[in-house]
């Protein structure tokens, strides 16, 4: 996941914990990430590398939640990151609904 806001842009950020299965059906993850002040979130970028079992996913929506101030940014997908299922996308821009 990479983040972009009017101050700049985060590195890319792998989404994973060592701890538990992440991106099950129907499930909900929570990550936590530290970079630098981005500003005002005005697009995510979500991706995946296709590889492993089943690699798709089906993504409902994506929050962001700055531990700071408290803001959260909300990026509507209902999408599927698939090369076999949708449009093939596995990576995608998404945007914060208003």
């Amino acid at each position: 996941m990479t983040l972009f806001g009017d101050l700049g842009v985060s590195e890319r950020h792998p989404l994973r914990d060592p701890r538990r299965k992440s991106f099950e059906r129907g499930g909900s993850d929570t990550f936590e990430l530290e970079d630098v002040d981005v500003g005002e979130l005005t697009k995510l970028r979500l991706e995946h590398d296709g590889k492993g079992v089943r690699p798709g996913w089906f993504v409902e929506r994506v929050s962001v939640t700055c531990e700071e101030n408290g803001h959260v940014w909300s990026f509507p997908a209902s999408q599927w990151f698939d090369k076999a299922k949708g449009d093939g996308a596995i990576s995608r821009d998404l945007y914060p609904s208003v």
